[in-house]
């Protein structure tokens, strides 16, 4: 990967370039309808594991999977299910079992400099960063007492967020968004909070001098 490319506002680039001040956002953050057009996303960090049954289903009778993508044994421990010989989902049954990540410290960028991607997200400069995995690494030093490692790095999956409930989904829910978004072409880094006890975390104003000097101005 010989290049990431990082949409602002002119105004945002310019003090970035300058003093290395930049935003990392989070995950749930971005499912803010404060956000721009194409930044909020009320599904960021979910994943739906969908139920359609036409004939009714014991609990008993579903496979592991299917048991697991219910919550049976993992959201709800079997010590408190008992018997599941009577329980199940009745004939025409249509839902959804929703995963929720944790929270994340999160910077996103694109694999490619596309303009009218640029103007659909509200930004009107593009940066191009040199030396991505040493960008990144910088960044990370700057996230020191913030955020304790990069917990995923790489391309956003547009293929959205539903499964069938029989599947095993290995997807991270916080690396996946429907199709509509598939026009930013996403590279996405997500860091751990370093104090894993935290409930809420809030986006961070960081400082990296030392990662600007990988990024220029660029016209698209």
């Amino acid at each position: 990967m010989r290049y990431l490319y990082k949409y602002m506002s002119k105004k945002r680039s310019d003090e970035f370039l300058q003093t290395g001040s930049i935003r990392v956002g989070t995950v749930h953050d971005f499912r803010s309808a404060d956000h721009k057009p194409g930044v909020s996303d009320q599904h960021e960090g979910f994943a739906y594991s969908e139920i359609k049954s036409d004939t009714p289903r014991k609990f008993s009778e579903m496979t592991d999977v299917e048991q697991a993508n219910l919550g049976l044994g993992t959201i709800i421990p079997w010590s408190l299910l008992g018997d599941l010989s009577q329980g199940g989902i009745s004939a025409g049954f249509d839902g959804a079992f929703i995963r929720e990540s944790p929270d994340f410290y999160v910077l996103c960028f694109a694999m490619a400099p596309d303009r009218d991607a640029m103007k659909k997200l509200g930004c009107d400069t593009c940066l191009q960063i040199s030396q991505p995995e040493l960008f990144i690494n910088r960044i990370t030093r700057s996230l020191k007492g913030i955020a304790s490692m990069v917990r995923h790095q790489g391309k956003v999956d547009y293929s959205g967020k539903e499964t069938s409930y029989s599947t095993v989904d290995t997807r991270y829910p916080f690396m996946t968004k429907h199709e509509i978004f598939s026009y930013q072409n996403e590279y996405r880094v997500v860091w751990s909070p370093s104090d894993i006890t935290t409930q809420i975390i809030t986006p961070q104003i960081i400082t990296s001098p030392k990662a600007a000097e990988l990024c220029k101005e660029i016209q698209i």
